[in-house]
């Protein structure tokens, strides 16, 4: 079967000399920081100051810290844009009144998601590709650059088999903190879509010297030369060796950062209804300490072939993208208004749906409030005109077809 839909790849942004160089100065100092126990260094220190040399005097002649192997990858990610809906149970602090029951509204723009089940790739999702202009629609030629091949990893994670699995957590596990959780079964989509982007990573490996363990490096390629991580095999047993350079890292992560990702490179949720940043805080921490555990790109991997021909599984365009934007921005700026009215009458958020309410004192908010109940009902026509029409598509296959007979 031909698939019809179409995988973004982004080019390789540097050689493979270019990121040995780069990663020169980790590996060689990984190797170097610490001795076997016959007192020599893992890494001579003289390849150690080269390597520093290498990158920062590229003109001065010396040559980095040689990988074993360097193996230039593209591995299989997901952008995802959604809007969901839950039941969930909210409360304003710790220890108050029994939470009260609400149907809360989430956005997810921009989530972006390992699309195989390799450990690592819950660290490359940590600094997604910001500019979709990089992409390309994936073609032979892209299998070879910059003088080598590279290997095409599968997908075998689907957003959609994640969602679809949340119906079956525990009420434990749909536990987001002590102000909030929500009913796993009661989860639905308004709209979702997921792009599948290939993005370019290289593998350099360092076998040491008995008995240290080898070290991998992986970077992302997919910009200049930035952020990579040195990969530590988790000790799960207490006579596996540990190479003294994790010594000097705080924490005791497998993957030690070098360098630093964008504050807002993390999993974002927006909860859109009801208004609250710390209700959107909280979301995100749990997702993001959800995403980040060790192994969950392994827990995400779907038990059966995924299917690609999904059709909301989608190119990751501009043309692709712009109209599912558009459809979660509209919901975002009645948010913005929501809040204000809140902010600015004092009003509660049940009392934001009816006039009838809102009396006495508080009268001055009348006119404010049936002018955004108004507009409300306009705003639920336009919205509802502006959906995708594959997704109107997808809904309509989703009904109980009625028998012929």
């Amino acid at each position: 079967m031909t698939l019809t839909v179409i995988f973004s790849a982004i080019p390789f942004a540097f050689s493979p000399e270019d990121a040995i160089s780069h990663i020169g100065v980790s590996a060689s100092m990984a190797g170097y920081v610490g001795r076997s126990t016959m007192g020599h260094p893992n890494v001579p220190f003289t390849a150690a100051i080269a390597s520093i040399l290498a990158k920062y005097f590229p003109m001065s002649g010396f040559k980095p810290l040689q990988p074993t192997r360097l193996q230039p990858l593209y591995f299989p990610t997901w952008f995802v844009h959604a809007e969901l809906k839950a039941t969930a149970w909210l409360s304003s602090e710790a220890g108050a009144e029994e939470p009260q029951s609400r149907t809360v509204t989430v956005q997810f723009e921009d989530l972006y998601l390992p699309g195989i089940n390799l450990d690592f790739g819950r660290i490359l999702v940590r600094d997604p590709p910001q500019y979709i202009e990089l992409a390309k629609p994936f073609s032979p030629n892209l299998a070879h650059q910059w003088g080598h091949d590279v290997m095409c990893l599968p997908y075998n994670i689907l957003p959609f088999d994640i969602l679809d699995r949340t119906h079956t957590l525990s009420y434990t596990d749909a536990v987001i903190n002590e102000n909030m959780r929500f009913n796993p079964q009661s989860v639905k989509m308004n709209l979702a879509a997921c792009y599948p982007v290939l993005l370019p990573v290289y593998l350099a490996q360092y076998v040491s010297r008995e008995p240290w363990p080898p070290v991998t490096i992986i970077l992302a390629a997919h910009s200049d030369p930035g952020v990579h991580y040195i990969h530590i095999p988790h000790p799960d047993a207490e006579d596996n060796v540990r190479l003294p350079f994790e010594e000097l890292v705080a924490g005791q992560d497998d993957y030690i950062e070098i360098g630093s990702t964008p504050e807002d490179a993390q999993a974002r949720a927006i909860v859109v209804n009801p208004t609250g940043e710390n209700i959107s805080d909280g979301l995100s921490s749990w997702l993001n300490d959800k995403l980040q555990q060790r192994n969950a790109p392994v827990s995400l991997a779907a038990g059966h072939p995924i299917n690609l021909e999904d059709p909301r599984v989608r190119e990751w365009t501009q043309e692709e993208v712009d109209p599912v934007y558009n459809w979660l921005r509209k919901d975002r700026a009645r948010t913005f208004v929501r809040k204000e009215i809140l902010k600015n009458t004092n009003l509660d958020e049940s009392e934001i749906t009816t006039v009838a309410k809102v009396q006495g004192e508080r009268g001055f908010a009348v006119d404010l409030l049936k002018a955004f109940l108004k507009g409300d009902a306009e705003w639920q026509e336009t919205r509802a005109a502006s959906v995708p029409e594959w997704w109107k598509k997808w809904e309509e296959s989703q009904k109980p077809r009625r028998s012929t007979r």
